[in-house]
């Protein structure tokens, strides 16, 4: 890149103003569906998601809803409102919680209460930060392990500044856009206002009609500025080796770095959400086939070391693999504990 270009891509970001109108419609539509959530309350589905009768309200309430022609349309039919949702969720601002077999959707009082108080700056460098550094496709059923902000640097790479590329067919677009930066991420770039989408209508028993994208000024100034750092869009890693928060090198402080610099007026931060220790003496049962299991009681202060060892020695298995722990969050975050070596050797 050219050194008048960096500088224009710098001038840019200078010059933008933030408010609920502009850039992109994420703020306005963001506040919209935190006022569903607090409306509605809505329970989730057995893979916790949005009931498949809110899509269809949320999109209609969306700055510029999509044309689906689909039978039987999912969350991931409506990458605005997918895309929304994951940004929701990974806040920790809405949280599923518990009730009788399902989980509902509710507010959590405190973060609600920090994201009000944020400016209109702040909240948008907050969704962007949550987007790029917290959320995991996991959360909605994807299974992708690409970082979302690498997918968004291949589609502007394969692009350009300025350049519009048309989708005069339905092929043309899944071969351009199904993969990389995905549906979810257009719609993400489109919601920051870092792309500008030309929507169609869709042919009978098909999705989001995409006729043209162009990746705005604003989008080329945001990418270009957070490619200097390629530890910041590197895959998420496993808890163990998490520095989200940690020290001057964490992921939050270097983006901070990045972008404080042509936004000072970001001050604040949404808290993380903190899960205190919980003691007590848990029940567990553990299941190699529906004949083959084992319940046993574990405390709540036990390394996941002990854990592991409780469990191998519950089955007779020797120590001699490595193992790896998965759990979920309150906020939908998906964690892995790796041991990186035999158990045996201590």
């Amino acid at each position: 890149m050219s050194r008048s270009t960096a500088t224009a891509h710098h001038n840019t970001l200078l010059r933008q103003e933030i408010h609920e109108d502009g850039p992109g419609s994420i703020l306005r539509d963001f506040q919209m569906l935190l006022g569903y959530v607090a409306e509605k309350a809505p329970l989730l589905t057995k893979t916790g998601l949005l009931p498949m009768q809110a899509l269809a309200q949320l999109n209609a309430r969306l700055s510029r809803p999509i044309q689906i022609d689909l039978q039987r349309p999912k969350q991931k039919s409506f990458p605005h409102i997918n895309g929304l949702f994951l940004l929701l969720r990974t806040s920790g601002i809405a949280q599923a919680r518990p009730e009788g077999k399902g989980r509902r959707l509710t507010l959590d009082a405190h973060l609600n209460a920090q994201w009000q108080g944020l400016t209109d700056t702040e909240r948008y460098l907050t969704l962007i930060e949550i987007w790029l550094l917290e959320a995991e496709l996991r959360l909605i059923g994807e299974r992708d392990r690409r970082s979302n902000l690498s997918v968004c640097l291949a589609l502007w790479h394969r692009l350009g500044d300025g350049t519009r590329r048309e989708f005069p067919s339905m092929a043309e677009q899944e071969h351009w856009l199904s993969y990389s930066p995905g549906y979810l991420n257009l719609a993400m770039m489109e919601l920051f206002g870092w792309a500008r989408v030309d929507h169609g209508v869709p042919a009978p028993r098909n999705g989001w009609r995409v006729r043209a994208v162009e990746v705005t000024p604003l989008g080329s100034a945001f990418l270009s500025l957070l490619a200097e750092d390629i530890e910041i869009w590197l895959p998420s890693r496993s808890e163990d080796e998490d520095e989200t928060t940690d020290g001057e090198g964490g992921m939050r402080n270097r983006l901070y770095r990045l972008l404080g610099e042509v936004f000072p007026a970001w001050k604040q931060f949404l808290d993380y959400p903190a899960w205190p220790f919980q003691p007590g003496v848990y029940r567990m049962e553990v299941a190699l086939n529906a004949g083959l299991w084992r319940r046993f009681e574990v405390p709540g202060n036990a390394l996941w070391e002990e854990l592991a060892d409780a469990i191998l020695d519950a089955f007779g298995f020797d120590h001699d693999h490595l193992y790896v722990f998965g759990y979920t969050l309150p906020t939908g975050k998906q964690l892995d504990v790796r041991s990186y070596r035999p158990l045996f050797c201590r």
